[in-house]
Order: structure tokens, then sequence, then C-alpha cells
């Protein structure tokens, strides 16, 4: 005869548990992208043009639909590799790209390279803010343990 598993009850509901991280990815995120638009073009005195305001807000955007996304797989799994793999990389990734989009058309947009310094240091702080968001999420669901789930109607 089997025992019965024991039925552990979760410290927050999922509900809870996705807004809180929700609105901390908004503020890291956010954050990271406004220092890094704000610190970059100060450290070799150029300007930030538009469109490299726009795209920074693009992947930011990106990011933020991206993040419930993720925190509704890392609530069904309690690893830490979810949070990495579904968010971290992809938005690494959205950086790169926008990143190389960016220094190949700079010529063409009248812009020297250089002025490209804010967008590099927003994205390189946009994608550190979501590696450390990814792996803080995972730890904390991996802290929940197991818990009894309703499979999704």
């Amino acid at each position: 005869m089997a025992l019965p598993i024991p039925i552990k009850v979760p410290p927050s509901s999922e509900r809870g548990f996705r807004r809180k991280w929700n609105l901390i990815w908004v503020a890291a995120g956010a954050g990271s992208m406004i220092a890094g638009l704000a610190i970059g073009p100060r450290l070799n005195h150029s300007r930030n043009p538009w469109i490299s305001i726009v795209v920074a807000c693009a992947v930011y955007v990106i990011s933020l639909l991206l993040a419930p996304l993720t925190l509704m797989a890392v609530w069904r799994r309690p690893l830490v590799s979810p949070a990495v793999l579904y968010f971290s990389i992809p938005v690494g990734s959205f950086c790169i790209v926008s990143m190389l989009i960016m220094k190949r058309l700079a010529s063409s947009l009248l812009f020297a390279d250089r002025e490209l310094v804010g967008l590099a240091l927003a994205m390189g702080l946009l994608y550190a803010a979501a590696l450390i968001w990814g792996i803080a999420v995972g730890i904390e669901r991996k802290k929940m343990g197991d818990i009894l789930i309703r499979p999704r109607l």
C-alpha cells in the first residue's frame, strides 16, 4: 500500500508570485536601460541618437512581454534553468541583434559609431539585469519546493 503524498501549500499564490517578480523586472529593466542611456554618452563625450533610444525601448518592451510567459513556465517547474533559458537568453539575443543592426546602419543613418556607446551600455546592462532576474526567480521558486499545482483548464 502506497503512502499518500503530502500536499504542500505554497507560501504565495501563483498570481502573487507573478505580480511580485513582474514588478521587479519592470523596475530593474527600466533602471538598467535608463542608466545605460544616461551614462554611456558621458563616457566618451557623445550623444544618443533618437534611433538608439527607440531601439533600446523596443528591446525593453520585448522583455516586458517575455517576463509573464517566463513566470508561468517557472511556476510549473521549480528549477532555475527555465527562467534563464526562456528569458535571459532571448533578451540577450535581442540585445546582440539590435546592436549588430545599429552598428550596420550607423553610417547610413549619418552618425558615428562612437554615438552607439549609450545603446551598447544600455543593452549590456539590460542583459545583465535579465540574467540576474532570471536566476533570482529560479532560486525563489526552487526554495518553494514541490507544490500541488492544479492543471490549467
